[in-house]
């Protein structure tokens, strides 16, 4: 008799500076008990050479250019001569003012060499290099997709992946905002991983967690069987990846089956492996002088003009040898030696900067400098989950090191030494690199396998404000000087918090997003605030390019007069006078029958009563 089959378990880790996937198939025995099987990670990735030693992940990287020798163009498989994106995954959660200025300075750098012959333009910008961050992941999970379903059919016969139900889990550093998680969910659905691209049309759920949840789960199962752990024990989790750390820490209720209360909450920080390499290329640059170090970014304009992290060959041939060093190193004295492109082929030798006979040497000194830092926030992190354990009355047993960057020897002996004097047990994770990806799986096999019930939203939802100008998003028309600050602005542009098509859980759906108004010391502090209901499918940037058929505006007033806090007090603004500024939280509430709340928040205390639109 043929094993009934429930479901097809895929778990997708893309992170900052890799990308994995794993699978398991849930199959019965007779008696209709679940059939234990190890998860199985997705290899063969495209473009593995003799180099590479490791097909585990895949790097996060894609290229628009077209390759010189048919290279697929992302992943491992793209040309050394053509820029590649990369840490794209960082842009999908709200960048700041000074990050978005730093990429206005590198497109104007940029234009100096433009040839606009060689590009295909849309709005006067390059078509590829102008994708918003959102697109640009879809397009390499798209790729992603195509290689995942590949490779599944290899696995199994081609008719049961096409009719066998799929549970997708998805990871998500812990501590993105709710409008970052809801941009991973959307790319996503762009990229096929949905109902409607024949592929995934037996997908049943998407389900996103956190990525140290993820870790946690493979980690107790790693220890399963060995009295690791026990009900009532509690551990801290630092997960380590590409871009970002990540930490939580958990109770354990019961072992069978496997409970864990989470203590305190998760915490993290933009301190991964990939700003090592930031750091790397500040050190290198005081080694070789700015004049060198200008011929290794100088970027085609082609790449350049997009609002994103792109690498030139020269850089990429050293990031490529730096990372063989950083993963090597582990503290103990020596001298690593890297070779310089050939465009620096004419540096003088300078032996107390370490150049000679075209290499660059990085001493032990040189990495832990380099390292500590870095190393010295994740510790505090640490320190930080530790004191919320025993504010909670606990103590914490174990430190759980997983992530790419866990496996790092450097960070794992400053872990343990850490941990040690705490007398705490310091652990790292069987497979570092791969603990999410296979926790991603685990949470699927652990849910209900009645699938969640879910529906889509059926119309934008979103916010008209003033936005810091730039004109790779903005219109010179919609420009103004604030009156306070005297920054550029654009005026009447639109924040969506909910999408069209978005996938909404059961019951309702909350999203948030940071406002902030600004007046002088005896301005009028009542303010009001557009929240626009869009039903058309595309979303625009401009309040002024919506059809008013499909829109419906409503509007929340406040008022701080007689607010409880203090405001933030500007001396000297534009107009030569002080003014305050409160930063505020909106918040609005999806209901299932598409009715939806409004509340606006300052320092935690509602200054509007929430209010119900119909």
């Amino acid at each position: 008799m043929a094993v009934p089959v429930n479901c097809l378990v895929i778990g997708i880790d893309y992170g900052t500076t890799y990308t994995g996937a794993a699978f398991r198939d849930v199959t019965f025995d007779a008696d209709g008990n679940v059939l234990d099987r190890e998860i199985e990670i997705v290899r063969e990735w495209p473009g593995i050479g003799v180099n590479i030693a490791d097909d585990d992940k895949v790097p996060s990287q894609i290229s628009y250019d077209i390759g010189a020798n048919s290279e697929r163009q992302w992943g491992f498989d793209i040309s050394t001569d053509t820029a590649r994106l990369e840490l794209t995954k960082l842009q999908l959660e709200d960048q700041n003012k000074v990050d978005e200025l730093k990429k206005v300075l590198e497109a104007v750098k940029a234009l100096e060499t433009l040839d606009i012959s060689k590009i295909e333009c849309h709005n006067g910008l390059a078509v590829t290099y102008s994708k918003d961050p959102e697109a640009v992941v879809a397009d390499y999970l798209t790729k992603i997709r195509e290689h995942l379903v590949g490779y599944l059919k290899r696995q199994y016969d081609p008719v049961y992946v096409a009719l066998t139900p799929i549970d997708l889990v998805v990871t998500v550093p812990v501590k993105w905002s709710e409008g970052a998680k809801e941009r991973t969910l959307r790319a996503f659905r762009q990229a096929g991983f949905d109902k409607e691209n024949l592929d995934f049309a037996r997908l049943r759920q998407t389900i996103l967690m956190s990525e140290p949840e993820a870790a946690a789960l493979a980690v107790v199962r790693d220890f399963d069987g060995e009295n690791v752990f026990r009900a009532g024990d509690c551990f801290v989790v630092c997960d380590c990846g590409g871009g970002t750390v990540d930490l939580i820490s958990y109770r354990i209720k019961e072992v069978r089956p496997l409970v864990l209360q989470e203590v305190g909450y998760a915490t993290g920080g933009n301190y991964g492996a990939s700003h090592l390499d930031t750091a790397f290329q500040v050190w290198l640059q005081g080694k070789i002088g700015s004049e060198n170090y200008a011929k290794l970014i100088t970027t085609s304009a082609e790449s350049a003009i997009g609002a994103h992290n792109t690498i030139s060959k020269d850089m990429q041939q050293l990031m490529t040898a730096f990372e063989h060093v950083k993963r090597q190193f582990d503290g103990t004295r020596g001298v690593r030696v890297i070779a310089l492109p050939r465009i620096l082929e004419d540096i003088p030798e300078d032996r107390s900067n370490g150049i000679l006979d075209g290499e660059i040497r990085i001493t032990d000194k040189d990495l832990a400098l380099i390292f500590n830092p870095i190393v010295g926030q994740i510790l505090d992190l640490v320190a930080r989950q530790i004191n919320q354990v025993q504010m909670a009355r606990y103590s914490v047993k174990d430190i759980i090191l997983s992530g790419g960057f866990g496996e790092s020897p450097y960070l794992q002996e400053q872990i343990m030494e850490y941990a040690y004097h705490r007398r705490i047990e310091p652990r790292v994770a069987k497979d570092p690199w791969l603990s999410v990806v296979r926790g991603a799986v685990q949470k699927g096999l652990e849910q209900n396998s009645r699938p969640q019930t879910l529906r889509q939203s059926l119309c934008h939802y979103g916010v008209s404000t003033s936005q810091p100008f730039t004109s790779f998003r903005h219109k010179e028309q919609d420009a103004y000087y604030d009156p306070f600050d005297g920054e550029k602005k654009a005026r009447r542009q639109m924040t969506w918090l909910i999408r069209k098509g978005d996938t909404l859980p059961s019951g309702p759906k909350k999203v948030s997003m940071d406002i902030c108004r600004k007046f002088g010391p005896d301005e009028e502090r009542v303010f009001r605030t557009t929240i626009i209901r869009y039903s058309d499918e595309y979303a625009p940037q401009s309040r002024d390019e919506i059809h008013s058929g499909g829109a419906r505006s409503d509007v929340i007033s406040y008022d701080l007069s007689n607010v409880v806090g203090n405001f933030t007090q500007v001396r000297g603004g534009a107009r030569g006078t002080p003014y305050f500024s409160a930063k505020m939280q909106l918040e609005l509430e999806l209901f299932e029958n598409n009715t939806y709340q409004v509340t606006v928040l300052f320092n935690k205390q509602k200054i509007a009563e929430p209010k119900l639109y119909k």
